[in-house]
């Protein structure tokens, strides 16, 4: 179905269903507003059925050229019409033949008030745009990682490559433990003199034998 008949709905001011019961020409007075002044036009009286945009009134008069060269309408009298009409500065209203006006019981004016019903008379209603998915939302930025300290990079490098120093270790001697110090634990300065002591006493007692073993026997 066109929407010719919707946009010319839109454009005109006066819009109506009606039928012609009277005409009159009249000139247009030379000094008078609109165009081509001094030009003659007919001025039908409609009586108004239905008005589907513009000031409701009945009767109602409209202005058109007395000859179709000039885009003049030939209303037939007690004819009905569907019709697409502006309004000058003087509030006279005004038709022709480019306005769509068509005869009621024509077919394209019997489908202009099927769009018409379609859209209930709301022919300056903007048509209601379908709801948009919301667009995805980009990730939010993620800050960037802290640059390393280079002089903390090489300390991590260092401590990761670390030998690791050998700990002097106890020796054993006979059951008891002795540092690797001698006089370095003053605990243990009794087991050394000990340790002397015996070997001073060992030494007294292998003297003692061979003097003995040296003398003649009797």
């Amino acid at each position: 179905m066109s929407d010719d008949a919707l946009a010319s709905a839109r454009s005109a001011q006066l819009v109506f269903e009606g039928k012609a019961t009277a005409v009159s020409a009249r000139k247009q007075p030379s000094e008078g507003p609109g165009p081509a002044p001094g030009f003659e036009y007919n001025f039908f009286e409609f009586e108004i059925s239905r008005t589907w945009k513009g000031p409701s009134a009945t009767p109602r008069t409209i202005k058109t050229a007395m000859n179709s060269a000039a885009c003049g309408i030939p209303f037939a009298l007690d004819a009905s019409y569907l019709v697409y009409a502006q309004i000058d500065d003087q509030g006279q209203a005004y038709a022709g033949l480019c306005s769509r006006t068509r005869r009621l019981d024509s077919a394209q004016a019997k489908s202009d008030l099927e769009q018409f019903a379609a859209v209930d008379g709301a022919f300056d209603a903007s048509p209601t745009p379908a709801p948009h998915a919301p667009a995805p939302q980009a990730p939010a930025p993620q800050a960037p990682a802290p640059l390393e300290d280079p002089q903390e990079r090489a300390t991590s490098h260092e401590s990761d490559h670390e030998v690791p120093r050998p700990t002097a270790k106890p020796i054993e001697s006979r059951g008891c433990t002795v540092s690797r110090h001698p006089g370095g634990d003053k605990g243990s300065g009794w087991l050394w003199a000990l340790v002397f002591a015996a070997a001073g006493l060992g030494t007294r007692n292998r003297a003692k034998r061979r003097q003995t073993n040296s003398r003649p026997n009797s």
